[in-house]
């Protein structure tokens, strides 16, 4: 018997709303030297990324990979945890799209059952009618002769967005993602195929056209490009959508070449999404909200899954949870990612994180505060003190200590002559400002120095650091003690990664400690009532059916002792003896 697809709220999940990707948010980390992919929205995207793994694990029907169940094999080699992941809840293998030539399908609403089926029918119409003045990141309206019936509304207009969707009562033109989130907030949407697609740099007869009938109106998207920013016409895809004044939808595929997009139905505003795979779950049961597939090229990770395993199997009394894998991915889908962190709580005051707990969601009972994501252990090299192209300015360990770091940091403001200021923010707003002098920290920034008192500061080489700030943020001195610091106003750019080369010319705007207190109060908990002594837990995770490679386990245990004597020099403390759970 067919099960039914499991259905999933991206409403609230473990007291975090989560809400669509403001405007620009892909591009946070872009940057040149932008390889650290920590920024605020990343909480919400690994919500949605888990309950869509999630879901499609109680799929039946699912390709052989998913139907897999068999027990991850999680082990501790020293103060190591390996995980291999037998069970295929926190490796995600590519969704390629597999439509073929000619594929087609259609939705038609069930008014009493409040919802759509979808079965395979239809075809491809070879007229497609006028083409649209479509660009880039673009929307067109179109009048109907015709009341459309979508989700049970009708409408008397819609809107063609050139990325492959087309919507009602507004249209969709932002650059953002075009992610499940966004592809359930907003209008009601039809997406034959919801992917960042450019019809400017479609051939001679491509682009996106419409025919409009008495009865009907078809939009063909024909030999439209994936964006590429060379502006060369690459994995051209051909797609079509027929809404009938019924409401029936069809859609049909001619010749497709990008792996990335989402193809469904989705009522717009939120809702419940129910998960399908078109090519082997065809005729589908009525299903009310959204429906999808979602196509990937590539191979990725569950960060919820993960902690989830690592808790089944260690005790939950870690701070943070550092993750390496044994295996190459592209992370957070950005090749020049390198690592990220994710705060999973935030009980601290005075240190500009509002407070939250989403530590259930990631199956820690309040204990769990962080997640870290380095990525595949060999791509850091033999000498992991040594600074390398991944990290530019930084070493391996620096990368580590950066991470680790982004727990308490950084988010501080301060008062800038009775205003309060972000301008110690850089990149992200995650990071310490490029013109800000921040001794060289962990979390970017840079040493400067004016030795001519001409305004023009000079970068000074230093070994990397968590500064007074930082300290003051993480509890381990009291205000008293943090060294007073300055910001090069004026002309510097803030946005941009550390070097030690270079020179950035402004006025001095001096900070003290008392001036982010201003904006932000005092630190509670306090120094002397905030915790010296964390406990973080390094885990290595091996694909289904592997052993960890030669010396990975080892590379995973050379991190966790430096991590150690780097706290140490601070007067902190990094507990790292894994225990199993109880």
């Amino acid at each position: 018997m067919r099960q039914k697809p499991i259905r999933i709220l991206l409403l609230l999940v473990g007291g975090f709303a989560l809400t669509p990707p403001v405007s620009g948010a892909g591009s946070v980390e872009s940057s040149a030297g932008g390889w650290c992919g920590t920024h605020g929205l990343l909480l919400p995207q690994i919500i949605e990324r888990h309950l869509h793994n999630e879901s499609l694990d109680r799929l039946s029907g699912r390709k052989k990979t998913h139907r897999i169940s068999l027990k991850t094999d999680v082990r501790k080699e020293g103060n190591v945890g390996v995980a291999i992941d037998n069970s295929r809840r926190m490796v995600r293998e590519r969704n390629l799209v597999d439509f073929d030539d000619g594929f087609s399908m259609q939705f038609k609403y069930k008014k009493k059952r409040g919802g759509y089926q979808v079965k395979r029918g239809g075809s491809f119409n070879d007229d497609v009618g006028e083409e649209l003045p479509l660009t880039d990141d673009d929307s067109f309206r179109i009048d109907l002769p015709f009341k459309a019936k979508v989700f049970g509304q009708g409408y008397d207009a819609l809107f063609v967005n050139s990325d492959g969707n087309i919507t009602f009562g507004a249209g969709d033109s932002l650059s953002i993602a075009r992610d499940v989130t966004r592809f359930l907030e907003g209008p009601p949407r039809l997406a034959p195929f919801f992917a960042d697609l450019n019809p400017e740099t479609a051939p001679a007869g491509g682009g996106i056209f419409a025919k409009v009938g008495a009865k009907s109106i078809r939009v063909t998207w024909v030999d439209v490009p994936k964006f590429d920013e060379s502006g060369s016409a690459r994995d051209r895809n051909t797609f079509q959508v027929t809404l009938a004044r019924n409401g029936k939808i069809t859609y049909a595929f001619g010749e497709m070449e990008s792996a990335e997009g989402i193809v469904g139905v989705a009522p717009g505003g939120g809702s419940l999404l129910n998960l399908l795979d078109y090519s082997e779950q065809l005729p589908a049961p009525v299903s009310k909200g959204a429906i999808a597939e979602s196509f990937s090229s590539l191979l990725s990770i569950d960060e919820a899954a993960i902690s989830r395993v690592f808790l089944e199997n260690f005790a939950d009394r870690y701070m943070t949870v550092v993750v390496f894998t044994d295996f190459p991915f592209v992370l957070l889908g950005n090749p020049a990612t390198v690592a990220y962190e994710q705060t999973v709580k935030n009980d601290v005051r005075g240190i500009g994180e509002d407070q939250f707990d989403a530590t259930s969601f990631f199956g820690s009972e309040g204990a769990l505060e962080s997640f870290v994501m380095m990525g595949d252990v060999k791509k850091y090299g033999d000498d992991i003190e040594l600074a390398n192209q991944l990290g530019g300015v930084y070493s391996p360990l620096d990368i580590l200590m950066h991470e680790i770091g982004h727990r308490w940091g950084v988010r501080l403001r301060f008062d800038d002559d009775g205003e309060a200021s972000e301008g110690l923010l850089g990149r992200g707003q995650s990071h310490w400002s490029f013109c800000f002098n921040s001794e060289t920290s962990y979390l970017e920034g840079n040493k400067w120095a004016d030795s001519d008192g001409d305004g023009i500061f000079e970068a000074v080489i230093r070994r990397a650091r968590f500064n007074d700030f930082d300290l003051y943020s993480m509890g381990l001195i009291d205000p008293a003690e943090v060294e007073p610091s300055f910001l090069i106003g004026g002309g510097c750019v803030g946005d941009l990664p550390p070097s030690f080369e270079g020179t950035a010319r402004g006025e001095i705007i001096d900070v003290a400690i008392a001036d982010v207190v201003s904006v932000l109060g005092e630190r509670r908990p306090a120094f002397g009532d905030a915790p010296t002594k964390f406990e973080i837990a390094f885990l290595l995770v091996v694909k289904a059916g592997e052993e960890p490679r030669p010396g990975s386990v080892a590379m995973v245990d050379a991190f966790r002792k430096g991590a150690q004597r780097r706290i140490a020099e601070h007067g902190g403390r990094f507990v790292t003896k894994l225990r199993a759970r109880r």
